[in-house]
């Protein structure tokens, strides 16, 4: 996919991440922080980018960035 997330995985750096969260209905774009603990589709996170220097970075990446379908 050219969206410039990373589907499937998990980070390797701690920090913020831009994803995109599935929870059963639509998709949507969200900012989550990964301290190195639980990460995985259990969560809803299905794909992501980082890590961006805050929350609002990565959020923004995100909502720029999401697929809208």
């Amino acid at each position: 996919m050219a969206d410039g997330f990373t589907w499937g995985g998990k980070p390797t750096a701690p920090g913020w991440y831009a994803v995109v969260v599935d929870y059963g209905r639509l998709p949507f774009p969200a900012a989550r922080r990964w301290t190195g603990a639980l990460w995985d589709d259990e969560r809803g996170i299905k794909a992501f980018d980082g890590p961006h220097d805050s929350a609002a970075e990565a959020l923004d990446w995100a909502m720029e960035r999401c697929p809208e379908d």
